[in-house]
């Protein structure tokens, strides 16, 4: 419990010489001030996973064994809901010159059958109690014609 107790006149006057103008925290100890602190250390954790879940992905696509995954890459992880439900934007590799550009829907059906082993590595390869759920988009490598 945190008790406040108000300031007397004179204590108020010596505050009003030392700086411009009053706030309602200005009776407050900054280190002892913990507003939004969880929540900024949420959000912090919540993209620190995302990195993880970017690192993971990236390595078990190049490494894969089906041609299709291998021309895949991880173009960014946001959090979808929270940290619990993860949203990760695949693209493709830019075709060489005679190649035919990927068809989307094709990458994301051999991501979606590739699914569970992706979160099976994500879940050996994080510190957490359960592994976030993936959702899989594509997104048109840059320069191509979606």
């Amino acid at each position: 419990m945190r008790v406040v107790l108000s300031p007397t006149p004179e204590e108020l006057e010596r505050l009003a010489a030392l700086c411009g103008e009053l706030s309602f925290d200005d009776e407050i100890d900054p280190r002892r001030d913990r507003r939004g602190s969880s929540r900024k250390k949420a959000e912090r954790k919540a993209y620190q996973l995302c990195r993880q879940v970017d690192e993971t992905i990236s390595l078990v696509l190049a490494g894969a064994d089906d041609p299709a995954l291998r021309e895949l890459s991880v173009a960014r992880v946001e959090p979808a809901r929270g940290a619990s439900h993860l949203r990760v934007w695949i693209t493709a590799h830019p075709p060489l010159p005679g190649e035919d550009p990927v068809d989307p829907a094709a990458a994301l059906e051999s991501v979606e059958r590739a699914a569970g082993i992706l979160r099976a590595e994500v879940a050996q390869a994080i510190t957490r109690r359960r592994a976030p759920e993936l959702s899989y988009r594509f997104l048109p490598p840059e320069g191509s014609n979606p």
